[in-house]
């Protein structure tokens, strides 16, 4: 699974994301610098910023 980090995404797992370098929801990237996609969310408890999961 592929999830969509634009925070005003509608649906950031989006179930065709996985096949794909656009999210199905709302056209953002999903490449993070080329080369890493991200799975989930870790935690979001932290005041300014959101931890994920991704691989290469």
């Amino acid at each position: 699974m592929s999830l969509c980090i634009n925070p005003i995404c509608p649906q950031p797992n989006h179930p065709n994301n996985d096949e794909n370098c656009l999210c199905q929801s709302c056209g953002s990237q999903l490449e993070l610098l080329g080369r890493y996609r991200v799975l989930r969310l870790l935690s979001e408890k932290a005041a300014f910023s959101k931890v994920y999961e991704e691989y290469q």
